[in-house]
């Protein structure tokens, strides 16, 4: 018995005893009404590990238990449910979940989390609802995801001469869309890595080269989710838009396809994404420099070849992480077009220009925080009321945001464009000082 007069569970102690009986599949491991609806989750769920909260464990039964224990660093045990024989088994404390699900998605699984929804009550089954799924290119939860990095969700389709990608940010609700006509593999690939996708989407009987995507996840989907006229009225479904017209997306045919096939991946992975929250942009090619894998390694923009910091290690000073992930997607994609570049230089001079400008902007940016996130996380329906106290703070910081940028204005558009849009709704600061104490707890639970 451990001082808290509880046995520890014997996926943790490093070994286990021998099983009593033999182990036996899910299927025959008895009749019990745990393992009934445990069943009929995984039926549900056939390609995810299914972790079911049992007590203070979150536990994996079965076929994914034997694959997840060895990636986790768990004992494989076994459980008997009923008199039918033990099932193999493994599991992992509910407060370190977080951790081990950040290392069964960096191997490549996909996961639903069967949580308990209901209170324990004495010969009752619990009641439990699958919370989350969670794939590599679909994460939303702020400690599962890098806030300096961009990780997106995409899919690749292909017409004729014409492979067409949608990539998405669930955790955004930014969705890039990119054509390319006579595209080697090779060139399809750097324009995967460009988009720091984490997931991708492929039809049933599509077979990628490694040099496209050899290092990413993929999901196989069913030919007809790739249906043209499904993919069209997903997108403008989810967007609440009457024409592509209005998104922009009229003329990207292919694309348009791959981004229906991202949204129905996202409904399946119960990620919501409301129409005023998801962003349609098309990126052409002919206003940016297309750089290739091995121009970008030679010139060591993102990862250093050795111990030294590469460029965006060497020129990042920015004060959000909004601005961490504006300046990598802007290094591996320089642009071209002279009015754009004058534009971003001009906004330079002037902050360069005016020291106490810059310096009130770089202090009043450190209370905005990931305002991106922190806004999606609440449109998702997914924020905690310390998610909530940050955007009010947020709100709070962006007058002063605004004040500085205008002081340093004058002779850039854009600097004098971003004063005009920092501007908080009212309103929604008000709602929020009002509902919120001054530190409130991470879970709404707690009080």
């Amino acid at each position: 018995m451990t001082s808290r007069g509880k046995a520890p569970a014997p996926h943790l102690t490093g070994t286990s005893e021998a099983p009593r009986r033999a182990t036996v599949a899910i299927e025959s491991a008895g009749n019990t009404p745990i393992l009934r609806q445990y069943r009929e989750v995984k039926a549900r769920h056939p390609e995810e590990l299914v972790f079911v909260r049992l007590g203070d464990f979150f536990e994996l039964f079965g076929p994914d238990a034997e694959a997840a224990a060895p990636v986790l660093g768990v004992a494989l045990t076994g459980r008997s449910f009923g008199s039918a024989g033990r099932i193999p088994m493994c599991g992992v404390p509910h407060q370190a979940l977080t951790h081990h699900l950040r290392r069964l998605l960096d191997a490549g699984f996909r996961v639903a989390v069967w949580d308990q929804v209901g209170d324990a009550v004495a010969g009752k089954l619990v009641e439990r609802r699958v919370t989350r799924v969670l794939t590599a290119g679909t994460l939303v939860d702020e400690e599962l995801l890098d806030a300096s990095a961009v990780l997106r969700c995409a899919a690749l389709a292909q017409h004729g001469s014409v492979t067409g990608i949608a990539a998405l940010d669930a955790s955004t609700g930014d969705c890039e869309l990119v054509e390319l006509r006579d595209a080697t593999p090779a060139r399809i690939g750097d324009e995967l890595r460009r988009l720091d996708v984490a997931e991708l989407l492929v039809a049933e009987g599509v077979e990628l080269p490694n040099v496209t995507a050899h290092d990413v996840p993929r999901a196989t989907l069913p030919e007809s989710v790739f249906n043209p006229a499904r993919a069209e009225a997903r997108v403008l479904e989810a967007a609440a838009a009457s024409s592509l017209i209005a998104l922009g997306l009229e003329d990207v045919p292919v694309a348009r396809v791959a981004a229906g096939v991202v949204l129905a991946y996202c409904e399946r992975s119960q990620v919501r994404l409301s129409a005023e929250l998801l962003r349609f942009r098309v990126h052409r090619d002919s206003a940016r420099m297309v750089l290739d894998e091995h121009t970008r390694r030679n010139l060591e923009l993102i990862r250093a070849a050795g111990s030294g910091l590469s460029l965006v290690g060497l020129v990042d000073g920015t004060r959000t992480p909004m601005g961490a992930r504006l300046l990598r997607s802007w290094v591996q994609a320089p642009l071209l077009e002279v009015p754009a570049i004058a534009a971003r230089a001009d906004a330079v001079a002037a902050l360069v220009a005016d020291t106490p400008a810059r310096d009130a902007l770089r202090a009043a940016l450190r209370g905005v925080r990931d305002l991106e996130r922190l806004v999606a996380r609440c449109a998702q329906g997914g924020a905690s009321p310390r998610d909530l106290a940050a955007v009010r703070d947020a709100c709070k910081a962006l007058p002063a945001v605004r004040a500085s940028m205008t002081g340093a204005s004058a002779g850039s558009t854009v600097l004098h464009d971003c004063a005009e849009r920092s501007v908080a709704p009212d309103a929604v600061l008000q709602r929020l000082c009002d509902l919120l104490v001054e530190d409130p707890p991470g879970d709404a639970r707690a009080g």
